[in-house]
C-alpha cells in the first residue's frame, strides 16, 4: 500500500490531547470493559458502566466514585492488587492475571495498570482497565428475566450510581478543559493512548484538504494485522480503501456533526475477512477527528446464532402446530417435507414408509414428474436403511455418491451430502427422511440436532395419521371379512351410480350367499365356521379387480358391486367365482370343508335405475339360484340399451 510511513505530525500531538481525553471520557459507558481512574490514595476519580457491573460480579455490592479501588474485589484478591499497582505509582504499566469463581464458572481477567502524569510530575493518577479472557462483555444480558425482590434493590442502586458517575464524570471533563496539570505531556499521551482497549485513530487534515491518519493505537494495529508505525501517515482513501462509507464519515466529521455509535461492516486490505465495528466519528478541532473502531464482530456472530436459534424454534413450533391441524396421512406427509425445506435445506428429500419388509416411498421433494420415485419400494434389507435403524439417530455423509454401499440403492441415491433422520414411534421405526444436497459437506452436527428435534415431531404426527386412518378403516368395514360393512357399502353403491348416470357407464352388481353355511357353523362350531368365512371372502377378493367393490350385506349373505362392468360381463365373472369355490378346499386342523354358493347378478338400466331396484333385483336373483338346486348363478331380466 503506498504512502506508508508519512510523518507523524509529531509537534501537533499536544494540540489534540486534551480534547481526546475529553472525548474518551465521554465514551467510557459504551466500553464493554470495566475502566476504573484511581488517584494515588487508590480511591476511584472515575468509572464506567461495565465497571460497576464487574464490582457488582466481584462482591454483589456495586462502587462507586469515591470508593476504594479494593472494594471493588474480594478481600483475598487484595495483596495481589496492591502489588500490581505498585509499579504504576511510580510510573511504569503493570498487568495482574487474575481469577474468579461465580456461578457461571471460573472466569479469567487480566487487569492492566497504566500511570497518568504530567511532563514534569509525579503519577497523579492510574487507568485499570479489566478484561474478561473468556468473553468481553461484562455487562448483564439484554434478554429480560425475572428479577426478585432482592435483585430489584440492586438494580435500583446501581442505577442510582451509574447516575452519580456520569455527573462525575461531568466534572472530570471541565477539569480536563481548564486544569493544565491534567492535560499530559507528549510522552504520556502516547504511553495511554496506546494502552486503550479499542482501535483508535486521529485524522488530521493539512491545509491542502488531505486527510491522513496522524496517530494509531496498538489496539488498532492489532485489529489491522499492522504495525501501528505502517498504519500512520497513511491517506484516508488508503486506509478505508475497500470500506468507502467510512471515509464519507470522517470528512463529514471534520465540517459537520459528530457520528457515534453506529455499526458498519468493515473491509480492508489490511484485514482477513469482514468484521462489523461500532464506531464513533468525533470532531475534535477543525484539523483533527477521533475515530475509534470497536470490534463487535463476535457479538454480531452471536446475535446471528440466537436470531437463527428463534427461528427456528418459530419454525418447529409452525411445524407442529402443522402436523396436529390435520388427521389426513397424505397431508401430514406433505406438511413434513414443507417444513423439512424451511429447517434443512436441501435439493431433494425422499420420505420413506416401513410397510411389512419394504420400505415404500410415500413422499418426496425436488423431483420432476418424469423422475419422481412416488410409491417405489426398496428391501428393508439395505445399507441405507440398516445403518438407521442400528443408529436410531440422525446420521450424514459429506459425500454418500462416493460411499459405495449406497451404489445398489440406485436413483433413490441422489445426490452428494446426505443426511438420514429416523422417524420413531414407541421405540420402533417407522420409516426415515433420506436428505440430499448436491453440495458435499453441507451437513454438520447442528444440522443433525435440528433433524432429530423435527423428526420427533413427525413421527408423532405420522403415528396420529394412521391411527385415524385405522378407526376410519374400522368404521366403515366388516371386523371379521374385512369387506365393507352394509351401511358404507350402500353410501359407495350411490357414489357409482351417480358417476354411472353422469358418463353413461354400466354398473353390475352380484349378490352372493354361502351355500348350506348353517350345516357348517352346526357341524365344526362358530368359531370355525368363522374362519371358513373370511377362507371364501379372500378368494373371492383376490378373484375380482381391485376397482371392485365387496360388502357384507348380513350373515353369509355378500355383495360385490362391478363399476364398469356390463350385464353380460358380470355374469361371467359371477360364473368364474362359483365354478372356483366350488373346486376349492377350506382346509383347517386337518379337517377338509367344501362350499359352495349362490350368485344373483343384476345391472342398471331402463327397469333398475336406482339402488333399491338394483338391489331388489340381485336379491331375486340370488333366491331363483337357490331354489334351483344352489351352486350356481342367475340373472335378473337383462337391461334394455339406453
Amino acid at each position: 500500500m503506498k504512502n506508508r510511513g508519512k510523518t507523524e505530525h509529531i509537534d501537533d500531538i499536544k494540540t489534540f490531547q486534551p480534547a481526546i481525553w475529553k472525548s474518551l471520557f465521554q465514551a467510557l459507558d459504551d466500553n464493554p470493559h470495566a475502566i476504573f481512574l484511581i488517584d494515588q490514595n487508590l480511591h476511584i476519580l472515575a468509572l464506567n458502566t461495565s465497571a460497576v457491573h464487574f464490582s457488582s460480579l466481584m462482591n454483589d455490592t456495586a462502587v462507586a466514585a469515591g470508593n476504594v479501588f479494593l472494594d471493588a474485589f474480594p478481600p483475598m484478591a487484595h495483596t495481589q492488587l496492591l502489588r500490581a499497582i505498585q509499579p504504576g505509582l511510580q510510573g511504569e504499566i503493570s498487568s495482574l492475571d487474575f481469577e474468579f469463581s461465580t456461578d457461571r464458572g471460573l472466569i479469567s481477567f487480566n487487569l492492566t495498570f497504566s500511570p497518568l502524569k504530567p511532563a514534569e510530575g509525579q503519577v497523579t493518577s492510574i487507568l485499570c482497565v479489566v478484561a474478561e479472557k473468556n468473553q468481553p462483555n461484562l455487562r448483564p444480558s439484554p434478554i429480560p428475566v425475572h428479577q426478585d425482590p432482592l435483585d430489584a434493590q440492586l438494580s435500583g442502586r446501581i442505577t442510582s450510581l451509574e447516575e452519580t458517575n456520569r455527573h462525575l464524570r461531568l466534572e472530570i471533563e471541565k477539569q480536563l478543559e481548564s486544569e493544565t496539570a491534567l492535560q499530559a505531556s507528549e510522552t504520556f499521551f502516547r504511553q495511554n493512548f496506546q494502552s486503550l482497549p479499542d482501535p483508535t485513530l486521529i485524522w488530521v487534515k493539512d491545509p491542502e484538504g488531505e486527510i491522513r491518519l496522524a496517530a494509531a493505537n496498538r489496539a488498532a494495529g492489532a485489529f489491522t494485522g499492522s504495525r501501528v508505525q505502517e498504519l500512520t501517515g497513511l491517506t484516508l482513501e488508503d486506509f478505508y480503501s475497500h470500506a468507502l462509507q467510512f471515509i464519507g464519515l470522517v470528512q463529514r466529521a471534520f465540517s459537520a456533526d459528530d457520528t457515534r455509535h453506529i455499526e458498519l461492516l468493515f473491509t480492508s486490505q489490511l484485514v482477513r475477512g469482514e468484521k462489523w465495528v461500532l464506531c464513533d466519528f468525533i470532531r475534535l478541532s477543525d484539523q483533527y477527528v477521533l475515530n475509534i473502531l470497536r470490534d463487535i464482530t463476535s457479538e454480531k456472530d452471536r446475535q446471528k446464532i440466537d436470531e437463527d436459534t428463534r427461528n427456528q424454534i418459530e419454525l418447529l413450533r409452525q411445524a407442529m402446530t402443522a402436523f396436529t391441524s390435520v388427521l389426513n396421512l397424505e397431508q401430514v406427509l406433505t406438511n413434513i417435507l414443507e417444513y423439512l425445506q424451511k429447517l434443512i435445506p436441501h435439493d431433494r428429500a425422499i420420505l420413506f414408509l416401513l410397510e411389512g419388509a419394504n420400505l415404500v416411498v410415500r413422499a418426496t421433494s425436488g423431483f420432476t414428474e418424469g423422475d419422481d420415485l412416488l410409491d417405489m419400494e426398496i428391501p428393508a434389507q439395505n445399507s441405507q436403511f440398516e445403518a438407521i435403524n442400528r443408529n436410531r439417530l440422525p446420521i450424514f455423509l459429506a459425500n454418500a455418491k462416493e460411499y459405495r454401499p449406497f451404489e445398489a440403492l440406485g436413483p433413490l441415491n441422489c445426490g452428494k451430502s446426505w443426511l438420514g433422520v429416523p422417524l420413531l414411534g414407541h421405540g420402533q421405526v417407522l420409516g426415515y427422511l433420506s436428505i440430499y444436497a448436491q453440495t458435499p459437506g453441507k451437513y454438520e452436527n447442528e444440522h443433525s440436532r435440528l433433524a432429530e428435534i423435527f423428526s420427533n415431531e413427525a413421527s408423532i404426527a405420522i403415528e396420529n395419521a394412521r391411527l385415524f386412518q385405522q378407526v376410519q378403516q374400522l368404521a366403515v368395514t366388516d371386523e371379521l371379512s374385512g369387506y365393507y360393512n352394509r351401511r358404507y357399502f350402500y353410501e359407495l353403491v350411490e357414489l357409482e351410480l351417480a358417476r354411472s348416470r353422469r358418463y353413461k357407464h354400466p354398473v353390475s352388481l352380484l349378490m352372493i350367499d354361502l351355500d348350506h353355511f348353517k350345516a357348517v357353523n352346526d357341524r365344526y362350531g362358530h368359531a370355525t365356521g368363522d374362519r371358513v368365512l373370511i377362507n371364501i371372502c379372500n378368494q373371492i377378493r383376490q378373484a375380482v379387480r381391485e376397482s371392485d367393490i365387496p360388502g357384507r350385506h348380513g350373515g353369509e349373505e355378500f355383495v360385490l358391486l362391478l363399476p364398469e362392468t356390463p350385464f353380460e360381463r358380470a355374469i361371467e365373472v359371477a360364473e368364474r367365482l362359483c365354478r372356483m369355490i366350488e373346486a376349492h378346499r377350506v382346509v383347517l386342523n386337518g379337517i377338509e370343508i367344501s362350499i359352495t354358493i349362490s350368485i344373483g347378478v343384476a345391472a342398471i338400466g331402463p327397469d333398475c335405475k336406482d339402488s333399491d331396484t338394483l338391489f331388489q333385483q340381485a336379491d331375486l336373483a340370488m333366491y331363483q339360484a337357490k331354489l334351483a338346486g344352489r351352486n350356481q348363478v342367475s340373472a335378473a331380466a337383462k337391461p334394455q340399451a339406453r
